[in-house]
């Protein structure tokens, strides 16, 4: 995934101030282009990075058994953690794809917000889930259903631990850095 790049970037450089005005990425796989371009328009556009990080949270929901009954089992607690919130259909953002919509899509009446939730096991995994919480983002607020709403985003995560791509990623969306991003094929 194209924030894998992103985040190995800001590693190699040194860090976020460090990056030079444009960079440009490789992303072979054609079908992914999509949604890397998605991640590349908010990484370009402070004005998005700054609403999407204004929205986001990381929760650790502690999970001990089968690994791959996570997402489910975040599904079915959702609705217990975010009170007044109704469940809406997660391929109403879907962003190509089999498996191209979030976790779970909450929409509170009470404060006009949209919450798109993205559940990892792994801590391999958290960096990826940020990069589809931000094209889940994108997909949201370009939609005419969403554009008003507050949109906020929500990794859960199995495990407390912070791996370096995720710090990196995570610094570069919290900066005011003006690097533009494009993708080579």
């Amino acid at each position: 995934m194209v924030v894998r790049g992103v985040a190995g970037t800001v590693e190699k450089y040194g860090g976020v101030t460090q990056l030079p005005p444009k960079l440009v990425l490789y992303c072979p796989l054609q079908p992914f282009a999509s949604r890397a371009e998605a991640v590349l328009r908010v990484l370009d556009d402070p004005a998005l990075r700054a609403e999407f990080v204004a929205g986001y949270t990381r929760r650790y929901w502690p999970y001990d058994t089968n690994w791959e009954e996570y997402e489910e089992w975040v599904r079915t607690e959702l609705l217990t953690h975010y009170p007044g919130c109704q469940s809406l259909d997660e391929t109403r953002v879907n962003v190509g794809g089999r498996n191209g919509h979030p976790d779970g899509l909450l929409y509170n009446p009470n404060v006009n917000e949209l919450v798109i939730v993205e559940a990892k096991a792994k801590c391999n995994d958290f960096t990826d889930g940020v990069g589809q919480l931000v094209q889940y983002f994108a997909k949201a607020r370009s939609m005419p259903d969403f554009s008003s709403l507050r949109i906020s985003s929500c990794l859960i995560t199995a495990r407390p631990q912070e791996p370096k791509d995720y710090q990196d990623l995570m610094s570069l969306l919290r900066s005011n850095q003006t690097t533009r991003f494009a993708l080579s094929p």
